[in-house]
């Protein structure tokens, strides 16, 4: 695990110096070409926002980069931090704890609610939240924190995902 210094200024640069170092070590759970993957990977952190103290918490941070209908936009990104109740959390309950958020937004379950979903996006889109209507979603990054550590970090792309624990 990562361990991050409370009480002092984080940056996203040692948060995503951090993301790579866990690709790293986790060469062999990714599914294709490494040095592909790689390429991917820093092109989705090229995206990503400013640190947020909210990480230092138990929060899932999901960032997608999508393909807008009107105008079309090849980078539309949107993210979001879904704060977790204070508890130790695995993968399982992670996931459990995400679908049931998604059920109380009236939403249906799906297998694997850690990325965003499609009829999250829109929802985003028709609340306001996020100012593009989306045409497909192109790529996504996860983070899972617990209390300033980063536990997992998932990729989708091209259809498949990647969940690599920072252990």
């Amino acid at each position: 695990m990562i361990q991050f210094i409370r009480n002092r200024p984080q940056s996203s640069i040692v948060i995503k110096e951090e993301i790579i170092k866990i690709v790293n070590k986790n060469k062999k759970d990714i599914p294709t070409d490494y040095t592909l993957f790689l390429d991917k990977v820093e092109e989705i952190l090229f995206h990503f926002p400013e640190y947020d103290p909210e990480w230092g918490n138990r929060t899932v941070f999901r960032l997608a980069k999508t393909q807008a209908l009107n105008p079309i936009c090849e980078d539309a990104v949107y993210f979001e931090n879904i704060p977790l109740p204070d508890v130790r959390h695995d993968l399982d309950l992670v996931l459990k704890m995400l679908n049931h958020i998604r059920e109380q937004k009236g939403f249906a379950k799906v297998k694997m609610p850690l990325f965003i979903q499609p009829d999250e996006l829109y929802h985003a889109y028709a609340q306001g939240k996020f100012r593009y209507e989306i045409k497909n979603i192109l790529s996504q990054l996860v983070l899972v924190f617990q209390k300033g550590l980063i536990d997992y970090v998932g990729f989708v792309f091209d259809f498949k995902f990647a969940i690599l624990e920072a252990r």
